[in-house]
């Protein structure tokens, strides 16, 4: 889990790490930021380039996936003894011949908000990803082009390497911690592993608003605050998010193992809904009330959404104990 969540969220680094020297081009002499996400690998191949070097990459890890990995699905204490041909596996052929897909399948992600225990760590989890991160990677080819010269190259490197540092260390502290949590907790109450010992780990994500503000102030300072201060905060913020990206998978999955998967779908909805918006207010808003104050509104945006997430500690039990808080029935087979 921990190793799937530090690569999904290191995406968007990486790409800023490759891009930056790929899409620097030249106009009147000036370089000119075209590109906010794709930001160093060749320096002059153009911005379109931003766009087909991960497009291949794209089709190549799709192919890879498709006819190379093996199936993970089955039913619970089945046993397999046919051997699959290359071509059922090819094909994808079912391996729960007494299912059929239904149209109710593809809602059932949604369903899945009914769960206070689901809902509340999701809509935490989405401002951590938004403002932690890509916060950062829609707003800092313009904040860091205006304010400190950078190149778009420069650009690259400064909205990769903090966060992948950030992002490294996080997961390294979290993962190990939040296991570590559960077996304590479990050896102290006769074995029984509650999924809120694991909220404890959530303290760490604090370092999301933390962070924000901290960057915040340094680019609205940035006459006398090097460029080293915003990395700062960034990699501040980023560490926090990959301890709320941990905890929140972690936690919601042990709730509902059977349905990790509609749970993955339901976290990637929301996370990405809210992310898609913020390039059309950040930029705007701290234009108005000043950058310091606007990334202080989004920190304690966060620090709301944390409130009720924390209060899971003590009322998780109960919440999920009531009747209209019962688990699903769907995939216990699994």
């Amino acid at each position: 889990m921990g190793i799937w969540t530090f690569f999904l969220t290191n995406g968007p680094h990486t790409a800023s790490l490759m891009g930056g020297f790929i899409a620097q081009v030249r106009l009147k002499g000036l370089e000119v930021p075209v590109v906010t996400l794709m930001a160093d690998l060749t320096q002059y191949l153009g911005w379109r380039w931003c766009y087909t070097i991960p497009g291949y990459m794209q089709l190549a890890t799709f192919v890879l996936t498709a006819v190379a990995l093996p199936e993970t699905l089955y039913p619970r204490g089945a046993v397999h003894n046919k051997s699959k041909s290359f071509l059922d596996l090819l094909l994808f052929k079912a391996t729960l011949p007494t299912r059929k897909i239904k149209l109710g399948d593809f809602w059932r992600p949604l369903y899945m908000a009914k769960y206070l225990t689901i809902t509340l760590p999701a809509l935490y989890y989405m401002t951590c990803f938004g403002y932690g991160s890509v916060l950062f990677a829609s707003t800092g080819s313009q904040i860091f082009a205006q304010n400190y010269h950078f190149t778009l190259s420069q650009t690259g490197l400064i909205l990769s390497i903090p966060l992948l540092v950030g992002c490294f260390i996080g997961e390294a502290s979290t993962g190990w911690f939040t296991d570590w949590l559960v077996s304590r907790y479990a050896k102290r109450h006769g074995g029984e592993r509650r999924p809120e010992a694991r909220l404890d780990g959530l303290w760490l994500s604090l370092l999301v608003p933390i962070g924000v503000i901290i960057q915040g102030a340094c680019i609205y300072h940035h006459k006398t605050v090097p460029w080293i201060g915003p990395a700062i905060g960034m990699g501040l913020a980023n560490l926090g998010l990959q301890a709320a990206t941990t905890v929140t998978y972690a936690y919601t999955t042990d709730y509902f193992k059977p349905q990790s998967a509609e749970i993955s779908c339901f976290l990637n909805l929301v996370r990405n809904g809210f992310s898609a918006l913020i390039s059309f207010y950040a930029i705007p808003l701290s234009g108005k009330i000043n950058i310091e104050y606007a990334w202080l509104t989004f920190a304690l945006i966060n620090v709301v959404f944390f409130v009720p997430v924390l209060a899971l500690k003590w009322l998780g039990p109960k919440i999920s104990g009531m009747s209209w808080q019962a688990p699903p029935t769907f995939h216990n087979d699994l």
